[in-house]
């Protein structure tokens, strides 16, 4: 919706639905905005240039609703009130039922474009959330699971049940581990805990520590953790001369040399 002039030279500068709002100049150079209705077009052009303020602000990822605080501090309040100063200067206005029909117009018309700037906001604000809240939850768990020798699929879910994002004092966006009682926990200095200090304690928990590889681990399946394998040394495998060479160094020969001489007798 464009910006409303409060006098223009003729009508055809101003939309079709608002040009009732304006009359003849007493020189008729041109036309300016009815008494009675320039307190619409006031407000028609206070409200485009808030909604040309939320959509700067939206392009750089946030949204600021400063522009309309005279009105509320939430979408809904902002909303209700404007509607509400719309139907308060229609009783001021000197009405016939063309006028009132003009007026239910840009009401319906002022309600929906706020309605669709709302959505368009709300839409993006989420969609940066997710955003934010991938890059530093998801991406500080996984930096923190890989470097702990964790398995990211089984540890992820739990993480991130167990974190949120809120702003801090600052005004940045950052990662907070929460107790039972959903509150912030901190370290034994009065620090807040990281994600990296949530994936050490997991680590140290018998429940999780089985999804973490052991720092002892040996290779091989199924082999306990602590556990130390001595090595089966080798099979040494003789030639026929070298076992005939040991029988004779065990005393074969002698044994069948004996067994000899006594056939001969």
């Amino acid at each position: 919706m464009d910006p409303l002039n409060l006098e223009v030279a003729t009508l055809e500068a101003v939309p079709p639905e608002f040009r009732k709002c304006y009359v003849q100049k007493e020189d008729g150079t041109g036309f300016k905005a009815s008494e009675d209705y320039l307190g619409v077009v006031n407000t028609v052009n206070g409200l485009n240039k808030a909604l040309g303020a939320s959509r700067e602000e939206a392009k750089k990822g946030k949204i600021d609703l400063s522009p309309l605080a005279e009105f509320g501090g939430t979408p809904a309040e902002i909303k209700e009130n404007i509607l509400a100063k719309i139907t308060e200067l229609e009783g001021k206005a000197k009405q016939t039922p063309d006028q009132k029909a003009q007026l239910e117009s840009l009401r319906l018309q002022l309600q929906d474009s706020f309605g669709k700037e709302k959505d368009k906001l709300t839409t993006r604000a989420t969609a940066l959330q997710g955003q934010l809240y991938k890059h530093l939850v998801e991406n500080q768990a996984l930096s923190a699971i890989t470097e702990a020798k964790g398995v990211p699929e089984l540890l992820l879910p739990t993480i991130k049940a167990l974190v949120r994002t809120e702003e801090a004092d600052n005004g940045e966006l950052v990662v907070r581990v929460l107790g039972a009682d959903g509150q912030p926990r901190y370290n034994i200095d009065g620090s807040f805990m990281t994600v990296k200090g949530l994936v050490e304690e997991l680590k140290a928990d018998p429940k999780y520590g089985r999804v973490f590889e052991s720092e002892h681990q040996q290779g091989g399946a199924g082999t306990p953790p602590n556990s130390t394998r001595k090595p089966t040394p080798p099979k040494t495998v003789l030639s026929s001369t070298d076992k005939i060479s040991a029988g004779l160094a065990q005393g074969g020969f002698q044994r069948r040399a004996g067994f000899a001489d006594s056939t001969k007798r």
